[in-house]
């Protein structure tokens, strides 16, 4: 069977991948009826772990991790022949061109996908320096939590944008390596989705409020120095001072970028001017060698200073609104939960039940019905982008144990018996009745424990009979 091409799209970070990657999933079908087939063993969780095998055989050159590499080529291998004959296989990471960054990496990374396809060409955005930089400032802040205000600083290799296309045109050939500019009007229909699709060649009739358009808003710049605030507070009660602890900051950080969306920090124009001086050459040798046509390679206009911090009033105004908005999605979560154990006592005929728990959910919430059937679509979607992760975290440590040393002697352990197990034999399976006690169970937790999270109460005879 004859090879097909590989199109790999490597970022940059901060350029619109989310939303490429979330239509990709979403319009699966419409793309592979278009004959472009996008791989699902080349998913942005697969290709971060190919990243971090190519960096640790560049590093090491450890002969141990050639068995995880094989298993990673026979993976894809078997999708690719399993796919039929499309035009064009597609695959999208915005870390590759941030964490695969060097020579070596770069080359090992050719060396596993290269013998795959016919040719693999490289699709990456890049965006003005000083926007990327401000951009990122908010990523790092909600990913990390860094307590310190932003600065332009020279350096990052990665805005080399010269040096970062010959070290992967040195790889893959010059005529393979396709730069788009992340300007507005430098994109398709001003949209980087529909850049990214007329890049692929297929035509998706998306409309232009389409919500997987939008991904990750901006954080107004009182919602980075609120962010800032709250890391500082948790580094302060950790010991050692270490980044904020897992899971109150995802949870803090996406309640203060969902409720203070807007425009965040921007340098003032002098500072920026002065800081893109330092790529100058390099922007113009990409603009000669790509953009012939443009006359400069990215737009020369900056925008207004936005200063990196508030008035004290701003954030006091801010926290307030956030403790308010806390305190209200808790009572939410508490109707949703009591919901939920409505729709579980319904699905076991036991309807008198279910009144009783919609009852509860109504005194919090009035619109509890409404606002539970509101939110089974999100549930379904992170259900789903959970077994994503779950599937992700499971192809990881099988590769992982296929690249251990075979050599070591690996002891086995008795397994515990559970009530109900034989000496000699395996657990019964479960019972669709225990099945259904389980999840109610498990429920009735959530629902207590959203009830403590809300300060709410229910009456022992509620807890009793769940």
């Amino acid at each position: 069977m004859s090879k097909t091409d590989l199109l790999l799209h490597i970022g940059l970070m901060k350029t619109g991948s989310t939303s490429i990657q979330r239509i990709m999933r979403a319009e699966r079908e419409e793309l592979t009826r278009q004959g472009v087939c996008p791989l699902i063993s080349l998913r942005k969780h697969m290709l971060d772990q190919i990243q971090t095998l190519v960096a640790k055989v560049a590093k090491e050159n450890s002969s141990a991790l050639v068995g995880e590499g094989q298993a990673i080529t026979r993976r894809i291998a078997t999708e690719v022949r399993r796919a039929g004959n499309p035009r064009l296989f597609i695959a999208s990471s915005e870390m590759i061109a941030s964490n695969c960054s060097s020579a070596e990496e770069i080359a090992q990374l050719g060396a596993l996908l290269k013998p795959l396809f016919s040719r693999v060409r490289i699709l990456i955005y890049l965006r003005r320096q000083d926007l990327h930089k401000a951009s990122m400032y908010t990523q790092s802040l909600r990913s990390r939590g860094i307590p310190a205000p932003p600065q332009l600083r020279t350096g990052d290799r990665v805005y080399d944008y010269d040096a970062l296309l010959r070290r992967w045109a040195t790889v893959f050939g010059e005529d393979n390596i396709v730069p788009r500019i992340f300007e507005r009007e430098a994109l398709l229909n001003g949209d980087v989705v529909d850049d990214f699709m007329g890049v692929v060649g297929v035509n998706l009739p998306l409309p232009s409020n389409h919500p997987l358009r939008e991904s990750n808003p901006s954080l107004s710049v009182v919602g980075q120095a609120l962010l800032r605030r709250i890391s500082a507070h948790l580094r302060r009660r950790r010991a050692n001072g270490s980044p904020p602890d897992m899971p109150v900051w995802p949870h803090l950080q996406k309640t203060v970028s969902k409720s203070f969306v807007g425009r965040g920090w921007r340098p003032a124009p002098e500072e920026a001017r002065n800081f893109m001086r330092t790529y100058e050459a390099s922007n113009e040798a990409v603009r000669k060698r790509y953009f012939p046509d443009r006359p400069r390679l990215f737009s020369d206009r900056f925008e207004p200073e936005i200063p990196a911090e508030p008035s004290a009033e701003e954030v006091m105004e801010a926290s307030l609104r956030l403790a308010v908005e806390q305190a209200r999605d808790a009572l939410l979560d508490s109707a949703n939960a009591w919901m939920k154990l409505a729709a579980l006592a319904r699905e076991s005929g036991r309807e008198r039940e279910a009144q009783r728990y919609q009852r509860a959910a109504q005194r919090i919430n009035p619109n509890a019905a409404a606002e539970y059937k509101r939110r089974l679509p999100d549930e379904a979607a992170l259900d789903a982008q959970a077994d994503e992760d779950e599937e992700a975290e499971v192809a990881g440590a099988r590769l992982t144990a296929r690249s251990a040393d075979t050599g070591m002697a690996k002891r086995k352990k008795k397994p515990k018996l559970r009530r109900g197990d034989s000496p000699g034999g395996t657990a019964p399976t479960p019972t669709g009745r225990d099945r259904s006690a389980r999840v109610k169970r498990q429920a009735a937790r959530e629902a207590r424990q959203v009830r403590r999270r809300a300060g709410t109460q229910s009456t022992p005879t509620e807890d009793a009979k769940v």
